[in-house]
């Protein structure tokens, strides 16, 4: 859940892909999350999660060039 939660701060195709599809983009990593964690991951507010994204170190994330 953990591991998962940090990609999808720090990650923005995994962010992008998570919120079209969810199971499929965690499957797609291995991740192998509870019902439970996943509803609580698709929860999460996207436009929070953008936030964060854009507030961390460009060093410490996966940046796409569509990113403002």
């Amino acid at each position: 859940m953990e591991q998962a939660l940090g990609r999808l701060i720090c990650d923005d195709a995994f962010r992008d892909e998570f919120y079209a599809r969810p199971e499929g983009a965690l499957q797609k990593l291995g991740f192998q999350l509870s019902r439970v964690e996943l509803t609580s991951l698709r929860n999460v507010d996207r436009d929070l999660v953008e936030l964060l994204a854009r507030r961390l170190d460009d060093r410490v994330r996966r940046a796409t060039s569509t990113m403002p």
